[in-house]
């Protein structure tokens, strides 16, 4: 009898694999993770090119970062498309596999990840297909902003308050370097006094600061408060101090500062996002600044309801976008003042983006 011709398979491609289908399988379900001797839970810390640090994590936020594994994620879930590639981030609960634990760094593969809570994203701006994640499963959001080195920009705090409403994190804006403010005219200190009993008013909690000068206390213990428990992320321009306020609460690894004085634009010292314990407690996820951050995808006609000041204002017409529409709320509420011209400004410019 003759055999039957070999067939020859060829190796699995990119092609082979959907996106939904790999985030299915490699996003598991802490209860339906695998247990025993090998196997061990974890916080991503860092995530390189090809590889990314660990720390176990026993019990929810009790983190040991003084036990870091080198991580990979197995070959077969590195064959997604290129929509998917960034399997892992920042602050991700992932099941982990003991491989070596004899060397100078032990090693693990990263076999499965929880299902993520709450992320910070942005889109990369060369491929709008492309989603950048940043950090995820955090509580709150400090988004730190600074007074003329680089100047603070409340367009680009208005930008993080809707992605903190999208995404149901708590945001506290903390504004750094408050000894430049206090150099400037009068007017333009009283201009920005009013921009910030806008956002209290509003809700939001707004700290004052100076992250580099140990006389400026009060403002740092208030944020020390709020960061005590969970894992909170920092963002915002590089250059506004971010990488030095986290300096202020005793990390376990001091974070490197940028020491040349600036006049204009802020540099990159942090590159890559990081996990960091926290002397008085809690953890922080120390993020690279950017300089421009984009939306996620947010339907125009839903973007009015993560401006908290629009929600009670009724329109005439249901699908108002509050742009050029007609005998509109919002437009009205804007030219008598009850709401901030500026931040308007940020919506329409929000909006823009979201057509």
């Amino acid at each position: 009898m003759t055999p039957p011709p070999t067939v020859k398979r060829r190796a699995l491609s990119r092609k082979d694999w959907a996106g939904e289908t790999l985030r299915e399988e490699f996003s598991v379900a802490e209860d339906q993770w695998p247990k025993g001797d090998e196997f061990f839970e974890a916080r991503v810390v860092e995530v390189h090119k090809g590889f990314a640090f660990v720390s176990p994590e026993r019990q929810l936020y009790q983190i040991d970062l003084n036990d870091v594994w080198l991580g990979a994620v197995p070959r077969r879930f590195l064959l997604a498309k290129k929509s998917t590639r960034k399997l892992l981030a920042v602050g991700d609960r992932v099941c982990c596999q003991r491989l070596q634990e004899n060397e100078p760094l032990p090693r693990c593969w990263l076999i499965k990840v929880a299902p993520r809570q709450a992320c910070l994203t942005r889109d990369d701006p060369a491929n709008s297909e492309l989603e950048h994640m940043i950090a995820v499963n955090v509580d709150k959001l400090v988004i730190v902003g600074s007074f003329v080195t680089p100047p603070l920009s409340f367009h680009l705090i208005d930008r993080y308050l809707v992605l903190a409403a999208l995404q149901d994190i708590r945001p506290i804006i903390f504004l750094n370097k408050v000894d430049l403010l206090q150099k400037s005219s009068v007017s333009e200190q009283q201009q920005v006094d009013k921009r910030i009993n806008y956002y209290r008013q509003l809700g939001y909690q707004v700290l004052l600061g100076q992250a580099n000068n140990q006389s400026q206390q009060v403002a740092t213990d208030d944020l020390q408060k709020n960061l005590m428990t969970g894992l909170s992320v920092f963002a915002g321009h590089s250059g506004v101090g971010k990488s030095s306020l986290v300096n202020r609460f005793s990390p376990l690894i001091p974070q490197a500062v940028e020491q040349q004085r600036l006049t204009t634009g802020g540099r990159h010292v942090t590159t890559f996002a990081s996990l960091i314990s926290l002397g008085a407690g809690g953890y922080v996820i120390d993020t690279p600044g950017i300089k421009r951050f984009l939306l996620g995808k947010i339907k125009a006609s839903e973007l009015s309801r993560y401006f908290c000041e629009f929600i009670d204002k009724d329109c005439r017409y249901r699908s108002c976008l509050h742009e050029h529409e007609p005998q509109c709320a919002i437009k009205d509420a804007v030219a008598e003042g009850s709401i901030d011209q500026a931040r308007y400004d940020s919506y329409l410019s929000m909006l823009r983006e979201c057509q």
